[in-house]
């Protein structure tokens, strides 16, 4: 596959995201699509799935929203949410 922002490698991405979302039931909303479509791209992101996978989290809006609070909201905030997650549940 070729870099990750041509058209053949972003489709596969893409395609992975939604089966993922759709295998785990999980609405494809804005939000949710993006964490799912970044997860492949974003190793802590990744990490953060992986973990909350196998130990079988269900994946509500209230851990989406929180995901991409951490993972997609401005340096700052970003940081912040990262030091209130890590006394969470979530990681």
């Amino acid at each position: 596959m070729g870099h990750p922002d041509d058209v053949t490698a972003a489709s596969v991405t893409a395609k992975q995201a939604l089966c993922q979302m759709t295998d785990r039931e999980i609405p494809s909303t804005p939000q949710n699509y993006t964490v799912w479509y970044v997860s492949g791209r974003q190793p802590d992101l990744f990490r953060a799935i992986d973990k909350m996978v196998a130990e079988g989290v269900s994946f509500d809006h209230l851990k989406h929203a929180e995901l991409f609070e951490v993972f997609f909201s401005s340096p700052w905030k970003a940081l912040t949410s990262k030091k209130r997650a890590s006394k969470s549940t979530l990681f």
